[in-house]
């Protein structure tokens, strides 16, 4: 679940094991336009842990161009 201080996201709950391919597919049609609808997409800044899903090439393309020089990783 990810919040800042005037809203929260809704939870998604993956059906199977976390991957780079279902991690991205989530940031892509679930936080990015939930972001976007509450008009913080260009104010967030990302943090995310050092999970093998998150940290995966792809992932991290997409997350520095989304949020360049926003992520924490």
């Amino acid at each position: 679940m990810a919040f800042n201080s005037q809203f929260g996201l809704q939870p998604y709950s993956f059906e199977s094991s976390v991957n780079s391919d279902n991690y991205l597919h989530m940031l892509e049609n679930h936080m990015i336009p939930q972001l976007k609808h509450h008009r913080a997409y260009n104010n967030t800044i990302f943090m995310q842990n050092g999970a093998p899903a998150h940290y995966s090439l792809v992932v991290r393309n997409f997350l520095n161009k989304h949020f360049p020089n926003r992520v924490i990783s």
